[in-house]
């Protein structure tokens, strides 16, 4: 019976751990996403909200400091 109990513990904590790694992953991938970003950042633009978007320009050029659209975009 003991036996059973940590190999079930064992197989759950490893479900736990993997399951968190994963999460964190995809978070962090849509996070700093520049495709994202310059997306939300021409969404600013258009609405007249030029700061807003240049300081987004900022966070994808620290990403991706040779994102042509960005550079572009920046240089407007």
């Amino acid at each position: 019976m003991p036996s059973n109990f940590k190999k079930i513990s064992c197989l759950l904590a490893i479900i736990m751990l993997g399951t968190q790694s994963l999460a964190g992953v995809s978070f962090a991938q849509t996070d700093s996403d520049p495709e994202i970003m310059f997306n939300q950042a021409m969404e600013f633009f258009s609405n007249g909200n030029y700061n807003q978007a240049i300081t987004i320009y900022d966070d994808i050029l620290e990403i991706a400091p040779n994102n042509i659209s960005t550079l572009k975009m920046k240089g407007i």
